[in-house]
């Protein structure tokens, strides 16, 4: 019996408020509330008397809160497609192709009167010093002075990182000759992590905070000799004399409820090998084998770069495996970053001059308006 009435007042509970016998139904309610009350079952547990009242309070919370709810995700979408295009439009205005310039320290080894070739000036700009008296001013997006730490350095990497999740590739690599500590950059040490591991935290942090599931994969690849070769699978070859182009490949798989899209895009990390000559580094046999395959890459790397600067109708991607690989992340679509690695000794300066004069052309490329895969 006591069960019925509990039936009958929760029905009387989810009438509208708004029809006529409103007062019928609260007298109602107090009639019903009495007889259960009254009940011996309730005399047994009359601790639960107001069951019923704090459940149909708490259903009303319930829908408030879900309301609430609605209306901030609906909130957090809008500030999302307003900070994507605040990012994209602060990007174009540094460029398509921004270049960063990376003075290596001074370290134990070297003769202190042999570092006055290249000087840091500002953030934006340095100076490489010749004989008698003359220098020459490069501009950058930014210079990073000798003493610049890891957390300066990804500061101003991380906004090219983070627009790959807004629809975006992206690439990120390293040039200079061997030994100006682009390794050191990209990958860092276990107490200052570089820009690859970094990004990685980043990537997952914002996927995280989104309100779209992600899926990511991640590869890493060598060009050996004009051959590509996944580093994932174990090898038993000994390590090669020459440091070739090591390649980390994000993917990131967007999965839309709302249109029932799978949006995939990627950001590669490339640690270049070394830009220097290969005469000077008298190498012989396969030393000078593998030299020459990384200077043929990067050469190919050069040819595309001098053809973007140019707008040529045709771009040579397929002269080398490096540019076939990176043909879509250096295309319209794409956020391209360079950081360019130079050395302060007096016996590098030709090579320091090479690499910066290669970087001043790769920071004159505009590659077009950018039409990214929009997600909110």
């Amino acid at each position: 019996m006591v069960g019925a009435f509990r039936l009958l007042l929760t029905f009387l509970m989810t009438l509208p408020s708004s029809i006529g016998c409103l007062g019928l139904c609260i007298c109602l309610r107090a009639e019903v509330c009495n007889i259960i009350r009254s009940s011996p079952s309730y005399q047994r547990g009359h601790h639960h008397h107001n069951d019923y009242e704090d459940d149909y309070k708490k259903g009303l919370a319930i829908l408030k809160i879900q309301d609430e709810l609605a209306a901030l995700n609906a909130n957090i979408c809008q500030l999302n497609i307003q900070r994507r295009q605040v990012l994209n439009d602060f990007l174009d205005l540094k460029g398509n192709i921004r270049v960063f310039c990376r003075v290596r320290p001074i370290t134990m080894g070297d003769n202190c009167y042999l570092l006055r070739p290249v000087v840091s000036l500002d953030s934006s700009r340095l100076a490489l010093n010749f004989a008698k008296n003359k220098s020459k001013i490069y501009s950058f997006d930014k210079v990073f002075h000798p003493s610049s730490s890891q957390d300066e350095v990804f500061e101003e990497v991380e906004p090219v990182i983070k627009s790959a999740l807004d629809g975006y590739n992206a690439c990120i690599f390293a040039y200079g000759q061997t030994g100006t500590g682009k390794t050191f950059t990209m990958e860092g040490t276990a107490d200052h992590p570089g820009v690859i591991p970094r990004a990685m935290e980043a990537l997952f942090k914002q996927a995280a905070d989104s309100n779209h599931p992600f899926l990511f994969s991640f590869s890493m690849l060598e060009i050996y000799m004009g051959y590509l070769k996944d580093l994932l699978v174990p090898r038993t070859t000994k390590a090669t004399e020459h440091m070739p182009p090591c390649m980390t490949r994000i993917l990131m798989t967007c999965f839309d409820a709302n249109t029932r899209r799978r949006i995939t895009n990627k950001i590669w990390m490339v640690d270049l090998g070394g830009s220097e000559r290969v005469l000077k580094t008298k190498a012989m046999g396969r030393r000078f084998e593998e030299g020459k395959a990384i200077n043929l890459s990067l050469s190919a790397l050069g040819d595309v770069i001098n053809a973007l600067h140019r707008k040529n109708s045709h771009i040579p991607y397929r002269n080398s495996k490096l540019t076939q690989v990176l043909k879509d992340s250096l295309g319209e679509d794409s956020k391209t970053l360079m950081l360019v690695h130079v050395s302060p000794k007096e016996e590098d300066l030709c090579e320091t001059m090479c690499s910066l004069n290669f970087a001043t052309r790769a920071r004159s490329i505009h590659l077009g308006n950018e039409e990214s895969n929009v997600r909110q």
